[in-house]
């Protein structure tokens, strides 16, 4: 019990000193803060409440003496409240305590009120813990409601920094409301705060000044100016009220939809607002803003795919060239010819034959096999292409048109070329007679006494003469190309292709190549190859008849190994047959087109070697504009032009785009 006295006596005994302390403290500040302002004043935070169960209220009366006597505009007594009613000038009485305490955010955003609370607090000496409590019981109370979940500020920044963060949440919101309670459709007007004197003329507070000037419009007073143009109705956005829009500034992605920065009609800059797409009645708006942003026609369009839309879109477009080109260049690279050691006997003969083989002493004994010689045709040795068309006897239209087009051509850089039309028997006198004319008239004719051309020995026997007639009066030309009159030939690409062959030109039998065609197993047909004649299931690789070409070397190959087949096959696959007989590997080259009939495009038809199926007057309309069109093109076009020919040769197949043949440009 003694102790507890003790204890009790020397705990007065600190008290006393600390009351005599605190007196000395005040009297020393109402020294200094005689003159102090308002907002100078010092903030104290007031003592704890006295119970009356511990000690004395010495200590407690003393720290309210210190607090009323260090800040007496908080604490004013009854005088200086009538002084200060009397003498102070009424626009200054709402101070800036008062109006930061009153401050609230309200229909403004959280930077917005931010902004304005800082001003405020700027005239103020609070510190940071009386501010950051201000701060938070201003915030709206959507706001407020998005800080229960996340961890209590312990600043005025962190407060600032999350209250504008829940602030663009609650914006960016997606609405799944018809009347969205959040959305705003008019543009936000500064919140005033209300003064005590609000009419006073002259001490109107910055807010209300700062609307009028944004409200003001220019008066067109000047009679040299029209009168201004009527507004047109407001198309705005939806909820209770529908205001104007002067226009929309700019769009950004948020999430997986738009927001657009909409300009409001008749407000300043800073009243421009993030609004959602959904917000808006008028379409019309959106779709007038995407057509005048610059670039929008497809980059525009493009810029908004997302990462699986762009694979999906790469996806489609790779898999389009791999079937328009896919199966083209891997016959490119597959059906490629490979050096071939030859061990058979058979071919190995019939090589040696071919090289040793020589016709000029049979020169004047060929009248029983061909009617029209033509022995002059070849006069130059330097002959780089001679182009052998088969035509037949009555044809002469066709004949004429291909003299006027391609056929003209005699020179492909600098090198000779010739084009001689190589003819069957005719079937009357008349038709001989003209052809005989025609002959003597143009000289680039020569005709072979074969049987019937529409027959397979005919087609095959018209062959052999035309190989015959080349070994025996034209040894000297480097190349061979045989064609037929509906054929389109692009002399110069082909030309210029076998000027740039990197090897040597033997055993070159050029041309669309065809694989794994199967042998004629119908015995009612007239080609039909019966398994005990023909065993294996497929054909030897041969070129297509309707283009392919030859080396020297490879027509008396071909001419020696004819005499070995005598197979009822179609005349390509005859000479496909002696070329597998003579050890020679046709080369494909995916520019011979082979029966397909190309549609026209320029640039398409100056890589290609070539287009079946062609009429006189489609081909000569078609080399008028190859003509006009002249000079080159460029890698870009030459891909869209085969492009186009590809699509519109495969839409020609289908019975819904076939026409009457036509061609069309």
């Amino acid at each position: 019990m003694n102790q507890l006295r003790a204890i009790a006596d020397r705990q007065a005994t600190k008290i006393e000193s600390l009351t005599e302390l605190v007196l000395q403290l005040t009297t020393a500040l109402q020294r200094q803060t005689a003159a102090v302002p308002d907002r100078m004043e010092p903030r104290l935070s007031l003592p704890e409440k006295w119970d009356g169960t511990r000690g004395s209220p010495e200590g407690m009366l003393a720290t309210l003496a210190m607090t009323f006597e260090c800040q007496p505009a908080r604490y004013p007594t009854s005088c200086s409240r009538e002084m200060k009613k009397t003498f102070v000038h009424p626009s200054s009485e709402v101070s800036d305590e008062t109006r930061l305490l009153q401050l609230r955010q309200g229909s403004q955003t959280a930077a917005q009120y931010t902004s304005r609370f800082r001003t405020t607090a700027a005239r103020l000496r609070w510190d940071d813990a009386a501010l950051k409590a201000v701060y938070l019981e201003g915030l709206s109370p959507r706001i407020r409601e998005g800080m229960i979940g996340h961890e209590v500020p312990t600043s005025l920044d962190l407060a600032v920094d999350l209250a504008l963060q829940l602030d663009r949440c609650i914006l960016n919101r997606p609405s799944t409301m018809s009347a969205p309670v959040h959305t705003r459709t008019s543009p936000r007007r500064p919140a005033h705060q209300p003064t005590e004197e609000p009419m006073q003329l002259g001490h109107l507070p910055p807010e209300e000044r700062a609307e009028d000037a944004l409200t003001l419009k220019p008066v067109i007073s000047s009679p040299l100016h029209p009168p201004p143009v009527r507004v047109p109705p407001p198309r705005g956005v939806e909820a209770d009220r529908t205001y104007t829009v002067r226009r929309i500034l700019d769009a950004r992605r948020r999430g997986r939809g738009w927001q657009y920065l909409v300009d409001w009609e008749g407000y300043g800059p800073e009243e421009r607002s993030w609004e959602p797409t959904s917000s808006f009645v008028d379409p019309t708006l959106l779709t007038d803003f995407w057509a005048r942003r610059p670039g929008t026609s497809g980059a525009c369009f493009l810029c908004k795919l997302r990462t699986h839309q762009w694979c999906f879109l790469f996806f489609n477009v790779m898999l389009f060239h791999a079937l328009l080109f896919g199966a083209d260049f891997v016959e490119e690279y597959l059906l490629q010819p490979t050096p071939i050691v030859y061990t058979d006997g058979m071919v190995v003969s019939v090589r040696e034959k071919a090289r040793k083989l020589d016709l000029s002493a049979a020169k004047e004994n060929l009248s029983q096999a061909y009617s029209i010689t033509n022995p002059e045709a070849c006069r130059n040795p330097d002959l780089l292409l001679l182009t052998l068309v088969f035509s037949s006897p009555a044809n002469i239209t066709q004949r004429d048109a291909v003299r006027r087009t391609w056929a003209n051509q005699t020179l492909i850089q600098g090198c000779p070329v010739k084009t001689l039309f190589f003819i069957g028997a005719s079937q009357t006198s008349d038709t001989q007679e003209v052809l005989l004319r025609e002959s003597e008239h143009y000289g680039d004719i020569v005709q072979g006494r074969s049987a019937d051309d529409s027959s397979f020995h005919g087609s095959r026997e018209r062959t052999v003469l035309a190989l015959r007639w080349i070994i025996t009066f034209c040894p000297l030309a480097r190349f061979v190309l045989l064609t037929n009159e509906a054929v389109f030939v692009n002399l110069p690409a082909i030309g210029s292709y076998l000027l740039g062959l990197h090897r040597h030109p033997e055993d070159l039998y050029l041309g669309r190549v065809i694989q794994n065609d199967s042998p004629n197993r119908d015995s009612n047909s007239p080609g039909y190859l019966p398994p005990s004649v023909y065993p294996p299931k497929h054909l030897p690789e041969y070129c297509d008849g309707t283009a392919y070409v030859l080396s020297q070397d490879v027509v008396r190959k071909v001419y020696v190994a004819s005499a070995a087949i005598l197979l009822p096959v179609p005349a390509d696959v005859f000479v496909g047959l002696c070329a597998q007989k003579a050890g020679v590997t046709p080369a494909h080259s995916a520019r011979f087109p082979g029966e397909k009939h190309i549609h026209y495009n320029a640039c398409c038809y100056k890589y290609l070697f070539g287009s079946a199926r062609m009429g006189s007057q489609e081909l000569e309309t078609i080399w008028t504009h190859l003509q006009q069109r002249g000079g080159r093109c460029s890698l870009l076009k030459t891909y869209y032009g085969l492009v186009v020919c590809k699509v519109r040769t495969y839409l020609d197949k289908l019975s819904l785009f076939s026409g009457n043949g036509e061609t069309g440009f």
